[in-house]
This record gives structure tokens, sequence and C-alpha cells, in this order.
């Protein structure tokens, strides 16, 4: 009898010491940033065929399409796009290749937004700061062209791009989700099913819960292959959405592997359902 509880005892240790561990640790397992100075930025956003994008105070917000300017916008619309936990914004130039190759909807004007603690910025990752970060863009943006813009957010992104649709609902034309999730918790309790993650977790992203009121058009794009973000983790989403909605699956693709080249299904797809439901 001593020995079976010596063994539980144990047990029971190793399990605290793990939940204590992914308490502590959970942001540097959510987010793993790519740093590099302002002027690196600066240079490779060129090298991209853009420009930096820049506050009113001269802070970096991420980077634009060429011509994305306060007097090129007015004619043009503009997508604001959101990346995935990995990297920096400066990797996601096939966003630009992308929204560039939609001649129904667009083309567009791509402003891909860079996170607090990611590529130039200074700051530490994390929801809220995300969050208030994209809406002080958002808003900026809204300053210089009150339209409406399309949002795009990328895995974690989705839970960024959800909550400015939910905080800025009037200033959001359409909203495109690539590999989204209806909350961080349900992804955490996917990998982790043997953790208390509803207790443990800070961040949590809850899309279904921000896009609940979100009636304008909805473009759900997923991963057959998805092993990160199983697909039917983006299923709530569309089932809540009482608006214009199109779902898109690359069947052979996995998390990282969709492919975007504007003239490949699903994106003809996507460019159309754009540009029916512009307005």
């Amino acid at each position: 009898m001593k020995t079976i509880l010596t063994v539980a005892a144990a047990i029971c240790i190793v399990y605290l010491l793990l939940i204590a561990f992914y308490a502590v640790m959970q942001r540097s397992l959510i987010y793993y940033p790519t740093a590099l100075s302002s002027e690196q930025a600066k240079q490779q956003a060129k090298v991209l065929g853009g420009a930096p994008w820049l506050s009113r105070d001269g802070h970096w917000l991420g980077w634009k399409t060429e011509g994305a300017t306060a007097s090129s916008v007015a004619n043009r619309p503009r997508a604001l796009v959101f990346h995935g936990n990995a990297g920096m914004a400066l990797n996601r130039d096939y966003y630009a290749d992308l929204l560039s190759g939609f001649r129904a909807s667009g083309p567009w004007e791509v402003y891909v937004f860079e996170y607090p603690g990611y590529g130039p910025r200074e700051g530490s990752p994390g929801e809220a700061a995300f969050s208030a970060a994209a809406v002080q863009a958002m808003d900026e943006l809204l300053q210089q062209n009150t339209s409406p813009l399309l949002i795009i957010g990328e895995s974690i992104g989705s839970g960024v791009a959800t909550e400015l649709v939910r905080r800025r609902p009037d200033a959001v034309r359409a909203l495109m989700l690539i590999t989204p999730f209806d909350s961080l918790a349900n992804v955490a309790r996917h990998h982790m099913p043997y953790l208390p993650v509803g207790l443990l977790l800070r961040d949590r992203y809850d899309n279904l819960a921000a896009l609940r009121n979100y009636q304008n058009p909805l473009i759900v794009v997923t991963a057959g292959q998805d092993t990160i973000v199983p697909t039917t983790l983006a299923a709530p989403l569309l089932e809540q959405h009482q608006g214009p909605a199109l779902h898109e699956t690359q069947i052979h693709a996995d998390h990282n592997g969709l492919h975007f080249e504007p003239a490949r299904s699903p994106w003809p797809e996507v460019d159309r359902f754009l540009l029916i439901n512009r307005d």
C-alpha cells in the first residue's frame, strides 16, 4: 500500500510540474518571432517591391505594397493582413502577390501588419498587445480614408483579425480567415487534452465570440491535411455566420503548405466572391 501511495504521489508531482511548466512557458510556446533592425526591415521591404508602413510618429507598423499611400488608396480597395505566430510580416510577401493578382475584385493595396515584439517592433507578444496595436493601426488607415477594408487573418492572426472586427465593425468590408480556429483554448485542448488549458491559458483568442455579431462577407480557407489547426476547429465559425460565406479547402495542403497563386483554385473563387460581395 505504501508503494502504491508513493507512486501515486510521484505521478501527481510530475503532473503538477508539467502544469507549472506550461503555465510559465506558454507564451514562448505560442509565439515564435523573428527580429531585425529598422534599417534591415526598410531594406527588406524595398526588396519585396514594397515600402515601410510607418505610424504618424514614425514607428514601424509593418510594410505595404508600393503605391499604397494616402492619395492612391482612394481609388483602390485596401487589405489589412495579420500573419501567423512565426516569423514576421516581411515573410508574408505572398499576400501582396496574391491580392495583386485579384483582377476581378482588385488589385488591392496591401498593408501587412507587424506585431509588437516581431520584426523591428518593440514590445512583447501577447493578445492584449496585438489587439491594441491592431486597433491603432486601423484607426490610422481610416484617417487616411474612411472606406472599409478587407481584413485577413492567418492562423493566430485570425484572433487579431476577429477582435479588430469586433471593435471596428463599420470599418470591415469583408473578412478572410486562413487556417483559423474557433478559439485558441480548443487548439490547446486538441494538442494537450491532459492539461486544464481552460485554467492555464492567458491568451485565448476567442474567434467565435468575437464574430458573434458579424454579418458581412466571411471567407474561410482551410488546409485538408492540417495537423496544427484541424479543419474541424474552423467549422463553428461558418456554422455561426449569418451573412455571405465562402469556405474553400486546399485538400492536400498542411498548415504551412497552402499555395497563394491567384490563378489556381481556390483563389479565383475567392476573387469572384469578393467582387460579388463588394458592397
